[in-house]
């Protein structure tokens, strides 16, 4: 309301830094920093965010050292990044030097033709509760598979989009060796899309070996391979179900629980 031109009781401003800081988690990285302008007291509060969205068609050089002051922010709790071919390198690189105390929350996306091994925060990180990885990951490291390191020691759920490439037998162990790596898991989505490659290049099976998963979800997406199989070594999964767009070839994994070890043809 306004009173003889001049704006009444500022109720936005009359809320505490805690409050502001939250509503703040719902704007972009562009929108967030530009709320600095506002007055003395906004000056700095678009650091204290709790949760951060990025997408890399809104940074310049200059925004990408900006954010820098949320992405080592000890009040970052939950990070999501969509990662466009504009200005994508630059965050890229500055996620890798990520070292925030508190991150519970990890979302990352790669767009429009971008294919990269996700950044190393993903999997060094012994603060995460929940990991989601988006289309486009490539799960070939880029460094030899012995030297691939994962301290995820709290992870609970965990979200992967897979793309099995041909020949893809480190993209099999990748996922077997982070699975296992995560000793507090409970939750698993895997969602795997074969593309247009032909069955005779793709690699035929994902293992999931987990103490502690409880809750299981595959979709199989597009055409593949005839003969693919789930290996799944689970004892104490409660739920598990492995879908296809073939119907009669989708496995209720539930039927089974009489046996931790399963290994199903698809």
């Amino acid at each position: 309301m306004f009173e003889s031109g001049v704006a009444a009781d500022d109720l936005l401003s009359s809320l505490p830094d805690p409050i502001l800081s939250e509503i703040l988690s719902y704007l972009s990285f562009k929108n967030l920093v530009a709320t600095c302008v506002l007055s003395m007291r906004w000056r700095h509060l678009w650091k204290q965010t709790p949760t951060v969205y990025g997408d890399t068609r809104d940074l310049n050089l200059r925004a990408n050292i900006t954010i820098i002051h949320i992405l080592f922010s000890p009040f970052l709790r939950q990070l999501e990044i969509d990662f466009y071919p504009e200005n994508w390198l630059g965050l890229y690189n500055y996620c890798d030097q990520i070292r925030t105390p508190n991150l519970k929350k990890i979302t990352i996306r790669f767009r429009e033709g971008i294919s990269s091994y996700p950044p190393f925060i993903c999997f060094l990180n012994p603060s995460l509760v929940e990991l989601e990885l988006g289309p486009h990951m490539n799960y070939t490291p880029i460094i030899p598979q012995s030297m691939v390191r994962y301290y995820l020691p709290n992870l609970k759920r965990l979200t992967i989009h897979l793309i099995p490439y041909p020949h893809g037998s480190a993209q099999t162990a990748w996922v077997k060796n982070l699975i296992s790596s995560c000793p507090s898991i409970e939750e698993l989505k895997m969602e795997v899309d074969f593309l247009n490659y032909s069955s005779s290049d793709l690699i035929n099976n994902v293992i999931i070996n987990s103490k502690n998963l409880m809750r299981l979800s595959v979709n199989l997406s597009n055409n593949h391979p005839t003969a693919f199989f789930v290996i799944i070594d689970c004892p104490k999964l409660e739920y598990g179900v492995i879908r296809a767009i073939d119907p009669t070839r989708e496995h209720d994994i539930n039927n089974h629980m009489a046996s931790s070890k399963l290994k199903l043809k698809i």
